[in-house]
């Protein structure tokens, strides 16, 4: 139970903990929650809050690459983020950019967003046929890493936060997704890469 009173479950085998679905909030009110979001293109702090995911993959980086942001919200920022690499990036939401993104991308970014996926295994299958093979996936969401301190944790005072991710369930995600495991600093930025399957394994 958290502090308002959801409750969760905890897979035992990828250590994802997710909220009942019968506690989700009406699409919308969970729409009005996000208004209140203060994501402040001007803010020199949230756009190095940000940045955050891109580090660990920098290198990798270049101008050219097709770039898409998977949860852009109201006031995208990872565009700004990536013009300086000289990288387009195009823009999805469920609600503020909907318009199914078509073809392949080199990189997909999603910040804050992962713990919001109501369906998270549809969501991921959707995520991972937009990644090109090699292509980057770079996630920042907070990670729980203390089941007794979970009911107090702040990160679950946001009833539109509904699912909640260890270090153990990215490890489970790439190797049930086929994703090779970049970067995880086991807070808050997880990187994987897509893996190129060769000819035998089809």
């Amino acid at each position: 139970m958290s502090q308002d009173k959801r409750a969760f479950y905890l897979c035992d085998r990828c250590s994802l903990i997710y909220c009942s679905p019968v506690t989700y909030l009406p699409f919308d009110v969970e729409q009005s929650r996000y208004e209140l979001h203060e994501n402040n293109l001007e803010d020199p702090h949230y756009l190095s809050f940000l940045s955050r995911v891109l580090a660990p993959v920098q290198e990798r980086l270049h101008g050219g690459m097709l770039a898409l942001d998977y949860g852009s919200g109201p006031g995208p920022t990872m565009p700004v983020l990536l013009e300086s690499y000289g990288i387009s990036c195009a823009l999805y939401d469920p609600i503020y950019a909907p318009n199914a993104p078509s073809g392949q991308f080199d990189l997909i970014t999603s910040t804050e967003t992962f713990e919001h996926f109501q369906h998270v295994s549809s969501s991921l299958e959707h995520i991972r046929s937009l990644l090109k093979p090699g292509g980057l996936l770079c996630i920042m969401t907070e990670q729980w890493t203390d089941i007794k301190r979970f009911s107090n944790w702040y990160y679950t005072r946001d009833d539109t936060h509904v699912c909640f991710y260890h270090s153990r369930t990215f490890d489970w995600i790439g190797n049930h997704y086929g994703l090779k495991l970049l970067h995880n600093d086991g807070k808050r930025v997880v990187c994987y890469q897509k893996i190129i399957k060769k000819p035998h394994d089809e």
